[in-house]
Parts: structure tokens; sequence; C-alpha cells
């Protein structure tokens, strides 16, 4: 199948909002557009046969929409730290599973794609490298990963904590990484990390610290 390009792709699908709970499939929004870019940055992973894991997803997991509009039978698993929300399911469909944090390990294991928006973007470096390593057999067996950054010439922690972690000490308001960062640690490990040619362009700054945008990247085993 011919890979297609980022506006195809998120043409391809039919555009929705995500408001209290409810999902309203023909409002054009930003999250149609935030969606179709983090399933973009793991597309060569993206097909019937192969599952996906949605770390950070959210009590509701709302990636699936997106998701099964191109992929219905792909298996999605989506892992948060708060509990799921039962009252607002999507889809009827049962290739999904929803859980929370502990359930990391064994979800990993089943995934052949993980993908992380918004989830590095408030964990301080150290809590990021734990998580890459937890990914190490991942990796090895040519799993591909795609996340979200605020990305910053400087690795800047914000004073304020993040107000949604159930990690306190390890999380921030918003967290500002490196591209040396994520290349030191790949090259110490044997894979390849690229910056994507693409972002996604935030409604509002967030307080005083004039983030506009969230890069896309990529980290898979090196060729």
């Amino acid at each position: 199948m011919t890979k297609p390009n980022l506006e195809s792709f998120i043409e391809n699908s039919k555009s929705h909002d995500y408001r209290n709970g409810t999902i309203m499939p023909h409002n054009k929004h930003n999250r149609h557009d935030w969606e179709s870019k983090i399933l973009y940055s793991v597309i060569d992973s993206l097909s019937e046969d192969n599952c996906i894991l949605d770390y950070g997803c959210g009590p509701v997991a709302t990636l699936r929409y997106s998701l099964y509009d191109r992929f219905p039978k792909m298996k999605y698993i989506g892992i948060d730290i708060q509990k799921p929300n039962p009252n607002n399911n999507i889809f009827s469909d049962q290739n999904y599973e929803v859980g929370e944090l502990h359930l990391l390990d064994k979800s990993i294991e089943e995934s052949d794609c993980i993908v992380a928006a918004s989830v590095f973007t408030h964990l301080n470096w150290p809590t990021i490298e734990k998580f890459l390593d937890k990914l190490e057999s991942f990796f090895e067996k040519g799993g591909e990963f795609g996340f979200t950054i605020f990305l910053g010439d400087e690795y800047t922690l914000s004073k304020e904590p993040y107000y949604y972690s159930a990690v306190k000490e390890n999380s921030y308001h918003f967290v500002k990484t490196t591209v040396e960062q994520y290349e030191t640690y790949c090259e110490k490990n044997n894979l390849q990390f690229t910056l994507l040619p693409y972002s996604y362009e935030l409604d509002h700054r967030i307080g005083d610290s004039n983030l506009t945008h969230q890069n896309y990247c990529n980290i898979r085993r090196k060729k």
C-alpha cells in the first residue's frame, strides 16, 4: 500500500470535536488534526493486523475515533493514570482495552506501535529516560514510538507542578526537552530519533511560557 502524505491522511477521516465527554463527529475541530498527526507519527506500523498502545489516553480514549475510522479492525490499548470512564465509550467494538498505569508492561509487550501525545510535555528527563528504557524489547522487535514534546534550546522545567499527575515530584506544568537529549539517548541504545516536519499549534499559550506548539517525534530501532 502506498504511504499517504500527511494532508490526505488527515482528510481521510471524519473530523470531530470532543467536549464534556461527548463526541460530535461533524464539528470541525483541532482535535481531529491533533489525533491524525499522532497516528501519522507511526504510519509505517498502522495496519489491521497490528496493535497500538495509546500511553496517556485520557479517561475516554478519543484517539480510537480517528484510528477506527481508518483501521476498524486494529487493536487499540489505552493506558492512563485516570480511571477509564465507562459512560463515554465511543464504540461498542470489543477490539480495544482501556486500563490504568499498572497494565503498562503487559501492554507494551502486545503492541506493534506506541503513541504518547502530550505526555513527555509534563515529565522530567529522568522519568522520560525510564519510560524509554521500558521499550527496549519493543524496539528490538521493530516497534515504533510516536510522541509530542515542547522543544527548546535548553532543558527547562516549569516551577508550577502539573496538577494532573499521579507522580507529582516527577511531573511539571510543562517541560521543554531538547533534540540533543533524545539523540544522545538513542545513539547509546542503537535507536533512531526523528524530529518530524510538522507540529500542533496550541489554541492558547500556557501561562507565561510563550509555548505555542508541540512537535511530533518518532523513535525506532536503527536499520
